[in-house]
């Protein structure tokens, strides 16, 4: 994101003299804003006990809050299929094989087998190659044979490219007669045109975001232009591949809301319009400028780039932009209102906490925050309350400064402040759902109680940059 800056505020006496948005000046003084709100608890109608961490090549992982643990691991890059038509793929069965009936069992388990090493495809796995070369065997067995043949190998992930021992029958053997059990009839298939290389599905990028109600995890592989739906089930990671191979050229970022998703990609110079549901591309939009924030409310596409925000209204696509004075650190909707935290100014010590109605763009109201260091914690959703992670800085005696960090709780009709709040560290990649503050850095997830400040838990992750709390009706 930009750091130029391009507009200038003056701050003071609780007067703020505002120009450039919109076109206007405006004279702000709210001599009321300075009243302190009771610090009550995050609202919330749901509860988390799980949460996904996600890395930037494919790995998502499910752990428990209470205790830390980790209980499953997906990793994506298995999914990798080369195809190069768009396909939704149905969600993976379980499939209960009966065991062969063995009239005969030979005396060594292996004499009946020749060992042949292959070079695994993109698409495939172990348990399928084996079953091709051995249909007629019982595959559990076969699977712990492959684990004594291949030493120190995984069998699962396995990636194109490389190259594990498998057992195939030898021909005209007698010494065992086994029952041929039916096997499934297999998916069909479409033809694979061109099989990515190992190295370029092992390089490949991983981009995710969540539902607005924090239930699904989608994620998009940037070789394959594939999209998956991830969620939990019980204690696994549960990923269905909802399309692939879409025509997005430097593909950048995207967005999901009200069954459809919204990709930018040229860059970031266009916007797709896919239908989550059929895979089609339903519009394809030129932007104004490249977007430094997406998102999606009520159907209607938002996105800031420079130091204006631009709404696409759903009905005719047309765009609507407003101009905030300078480049903005953050955004989130709160009680259907759009809020930016606005740099505002040329080396100040300060952010402008604009609130602007998302239906005509126009600025409803705005006060200073005496900190250039903001955070949002609320993403998206109904609260009384906005809350924004804070640090500070107060000038001692001495010409040194102390810093000091916090959550600052803003009413949401008002914009009033609170002075004195809960310390909790700032951390750039946070988010407040319900009664915690989740907090990811260095690779280790803090959940912190928004009422307190304590540690709640701390999650150890693999190499995370990205979280989702995972979130679940609460039951009357």
């Amino acid at each position: 994101m930009s750091k130029n800056k391009k507009k200038y505020a003056y701050i003071g006496g609780g007067v703020l003299l505002l120009a450039g948005i919109g076109g206007a000046v405006t004279v702000l003084q709210s001599p009321d804003k300075e009243k302190e709100p009771e610090l009550v608890d995050f609202n919330t109608n749901s509860e988390s006990t799980h949460v996904f961490s996600m890395t930037p090549n494919g790995l998502v992982s499910l752990h428990q809050i209470q205790d830390g643990k980790l209980l499953h691991t997906f990793d994506l890059k298995t999914l990798a299929t080369g195809k190069t038509k768009p396909i939704i793929a149905p969600t993976p069965k379980e499939v209960n094989v009966p065991a062969p009936v063995v009239v005969e069992k030979p005396t060594d388990m292996f004499q009946n087998f020749e060992k042949v090493e292959l070079t695994i495809n993109a698409g495939q796995n172990v348990w399928e190659i084996q079953e091709s070369l051995t249909p007629d065997e019982n595959m559990m067995q076969m699977l712990g044979m492959l684990y004594k043949v291949n030493v120190g190998q995984d069998l699962h992930p396995v990636y194109p490219g490389e190259k594990r021992i498998f057992l195939r029958e030898k021909s005209g053997n007698t010494d065992s007669i086994v029952e041929a059990v039916p096997t499934p009839t297999p998916v069909e298939q479409e033809e694979v045109v061109e099989k990515p290389s190992e190295v370029g599905i092992k390089d490949s990028t991983y981009f995710y975001q969540h539902n607005k109600d924090f239930t699904k995890l989608y994620a998009y592989n940037d070789v394959e232009s594939t999209f998956y739906v991830i969620t939990q089930k019980g204690e696994k990671v549960q990923v269905k591949i909802l399309m692939n191979n879409l025509p997005l050229e430097s593909f950048t970022d995207f967005v999901v809301g009200d069954g459809k998703i919204y990709a930018t990609f040229e860059n970031g110079k266009k916007l797709a319009i896919v239908n989550e549901g059929n895979g089609k591309v339903e519009e394809v939009l030129s932007l104004k400028g490249v977007p430094t924030w997406l998102a999606v409310h009520h159907g209607n596409v938002f996105y800031a780039h420079g130091d204006k925000i631009a709404k696409l209204n759903n009905t005719d696509w047309k765009e609507t932009e407003i101009l905030i004075g300078d480049t903005s650190e953050d955004y989130a909707f709160v009680k259907d209102k759009l809020y930016a935290l606005n740099s505002f100014g040329k080396d100040l010590e300060n952010n402008v906490l604009i609130q602007v109605s998302p239906e005509d763009m126009k600025v409803l109201d705005l006060i200073e925050l005496k900190s250039n260091n903001n955070v949002f914690l609320n993403e998206n959703g109904n609260d009384d309350v906005l809350y924004i992670s804070q640090k500070t800085k107060k000038k001692n005696l001495d010409g040194t400064f102390e810093e000091s960090e916090h959550v600052l709780p803003i009413k949401e009709k008002s914009l009033q402040k609170n002075k004195l709040v809960k310390k909790i560290p700032v951390v750039k990649n946070a988010l407040s759902i319900g009664q915690f503050v989740y907090q990811l850095s260095n690779e280790q997830l803090h959940v912190i109680s928004a009422t307190t400040g304590e540690n709640i838990s701390l999650i150890e992750t693999k190499k995370a940059e990205q979280f989702m709390p995972i979130l679940h009706e609460l039951t009357k």
